[in-house]
């Protein structure tokens, strides 16, 4: 996966959007890391024409490491969805949990059922064994 996209914080090191882009035979995956707001969309933005020059039919818009997004990033992807279709493609969302996938449920783009659920893990089985005349656990 490649990071064509990237706005950063000034006052941080960290950036406020990483995009990443991968295309593989007709189909393209677009991952999103950090918050889509208003002030990151430029680099969502920029990528979005990644799609059309690679001829995608589906297209798998990853928002598992979105942490937040506001009304214009919602707005942003509700037009995203309008120009994948416009090419004759379809557009699924992966990934979402949270306050993303809260306000991702408000609108109409298909989350293709993959909105993230936290699953409770087992406790792992622990066996020891004592020497009772050593007391050393194998």
């Amino acid at each position: 996966m490649r990071d064509y996209g990237r706005v950063e914080d000034p006052l941080s090191e960290l950036p406020v959007l990483n995009v990443g882009f991968a295309s593989i035979e007709s189909s393209c995956v677009l991952t999103l890391c950090g918050e889509l707001t208003g002030s990151s969309i430029p680099a969502l933005e920029a990528q979005i024409d990644q799609i059309g020059g690679a001829a995608c039919e589906y297209v798998l818009l990853d928002v598992s490491g979105l942490m937040a997004i506001d009304s214009v990033g919602l707005h942003v992807l509700i037009g995203l969805d309008a120009y994948v279709h416009g090419l004759g493609a379809r557009l699924s969302v992966a990934g979402a949990r949270g306050q993303v996938a809260e306000a991702l449920a408000t609108t109409s783009l298909d989350l293709g059922g993959a909105v993230w659920t936290p699953v409770p893990r087992r406790k792992p089985l622990v066996q020891s064994t004592i020497l009772l005349d050593e007391g050393i656990p194998l």
